[in-house]
């Protein structure tokens, strides 16, 4: 049986900053998109433009990116407090490295590499 450790959000933080800084999300690529589409937008004089600045358009982005780790992280965490065995099953595989880290660091549990492996720990984890 799994022993939560507590569920704070210093966990998605530490996991998020970790894997943000590695671009792991393509957040830089991102942010070069949308600056390409606003100096286009700023050149071909569209209203609004003149709203925003690169710096603020980066800001931005990198808002709603880490929104979107957030989500990934609440619905992990959710999952793990609601023992959802079939939703940790899909988010936990072997190329998910972001969520296997979110649920080492929130549970205190090593996971194994493999996919296969994954699901029978998590099975011998979460069934009495």
């Amino acid at each position: 049986m799994i022993k939560l450790k507590t569920l704070i959000s210093e966990s998605f933080e530490k996991v998020y900053d970790k894997y943000d800084k590695k671009d792991y999300f393509g957040t830089n690529e991102l942010v070069k998109i949308q600056i390409g589409n606003w100096k286009r937008a700023k050149e071909q004089g569209q209203k609004g433009v003149e709203d925003y600045t690169e710096k603020s358009i980066e800001s931005i982005v990198r808002d709603n990116q880490k929104a979107l780790a957030k989500q990934t992280y609440d619905k992990l965490a959710n999952a793990i407090k609601k023992k959802d065995l079939k939703y940790l099953k899909s988010a936990l595989r072997h190329d998910q490295k972001y969520s296997i880290e979110l649920f080492q660091d929130i549970t205190g549990e090593t996971l194994p590499r493999t996919t296969q492996d994954i699901s029978k720990k998590l099975d011998d984890l979460y069934n009495d």
